[in-house]
C-alpha cells in the first residue's frame, strides 16, 4: 500500500503543478491558433498567459506559504529525549556527479542538527529518509558528531513513510519527547502524520521562506512560481493525507 501511495503521489503531483498546468494551457492555446479552433485558442492563451503573469509577478505563493509556516513555532520549553531530522536536503544526483556531499535548498535541516546536538548532547538523533541518512552517516565523523547517539532510517522515501521507518530504528520510545526538524512549510503535514503514528513530537521548524508578519514582494517570476508550486504541493499533500487517514485533521494544530 505504501508503494502504491508513493507512486501515485509522485505521478499525480507531476500532473497538477500550477506552473506546469498554466504553461501547458498557454502552449495549447498557441497551438490552437493555427487550427480551426483559433478563437478558443486565443481565449485560452490569453487567460493562461494572464494568470501566469499574475502568479509570476505577485506573491501568491507567499500568501499560501504564510499560514503553513506560521502554524507552528519552535517548542523550546522541553528537553527532548530524541531529535528527528527529516530528509529532503541531500541532492543525490549532484553529489554523485561531483563526488562530494551536496545539500540543496533545505540545508537548514542539516544545519539545525549541529546546533541541536550541542544544545541537547544526550538526545538520540534519528536521520529519516533515504539519501540524507546515508550522507549524514558518511559525514558523522568529519562533522565531529562521533559522540552523538545517532541512528539512520535509509529506507523511507516520503513523509508518509518516515514515522513507521523511524520507529524501527529509534532506541528511545516514540512516546518520549521528540523534536521534529523539517522545513517550516512542511511542519503541519509532518506533525500530523507523526502524531497519528503515535509519536510525541514537538515542532522545530527551519528553512523559512516567509517573514512572520507579511509578504515579500519581488518581481522575480521564477522564484514566485517555485513558491507557488511548493505551497500547492503542501496544501494538496495535507488534503491527500487527511483523505487517506494519515492525519487526524486537514490542518494539524499546535
Amino acid at each position: 500500500m505504501d508503494d502504491l501511495f508513493f507512486s501515485l503521489s509522485k505521478a499525480i503531483w507531476i500532473l497538477i503543478q500550477p506552473s506546469k498546468i498554466l504553461l501547458l494551457l498557454l502552449g495549447l492555446g498557441l497551438i490552437l491558433l493555427w487550427t480551426r479552433w483559433r478563437r478558443f485558442g486565443r481565449a485560452l492563451a490569453s487567460v493562461a498567459g494572464l494568470v501566469l503573469a499574475i502568479a509570476g509577478l505577485l506573491p501568491i505563493g507567499q500568501l499560501l506559504l504564510l499560514p503553513l509556516e506560521n502554524r507552528f513555532v519552535s517548542d523550546r520549553q522541553i528537553a527532548p529525549e530524541g531529535i528527528i531530522v527529516l530528509g529532503g536536503a541531500y541532492d543525490a544526483r549532484v553529489s554523485k556527479s561531483r563526488g562530494m556531499a551536496t545539500f540543496g535548498a533545505s540545508v537548514d535541516r542539516i544545519l539545525a542538527l549541529h546546533h541541536l546536538t550541542r544544545q541537547y548532547p544526550d538526545a538520540e538523533v534519528v536521520i529519516a529518509g533515504t539519501g540524507d541518512a546515508d550522507a549524514v552517516a558518511g559525514l558523522q565523523s568529519e562533522w565531529g558528531l562521533d559522540g552523538v547517539e545517532m541512528v539512520f532510517d535509509n529506507v523511507s522515501r516520503s513523509t508518509a513513510e518516515h514515522p513507521g521507518q523511524a520507529a524501527k530504528v529509534a532506541k528511545t520510545a516514540i512516546e518520549e519527547n521528540w523534536l521534529l526538524v523539517t522545513s517550516a512549510y512542511h511542519i503541519p503535514r509532518a506533525m500530523g502524520v507523526f502524531r497519528k503514528a503515535g509519536w510525541s513530537v514537538h515542532p522545530y521548524p527551519v528553512d523559512h521562506l516567509t517573514i512572520a508578519d507579511g509578504l515579500i514582494i519581488r518581481p522575480n517570476v521564477s522564484v514566485n512560481l517555485i513558491e507557488l508550486d511548493l505551497a500547492a504541493k503542501e496544501w494538496v499533500g495535507l488534503l491527500a493525507y487527511r483523505l487517506t487517514g494519515r492525519t487526524e485533521s486537514l490542518f494539524p494544530h499546535p
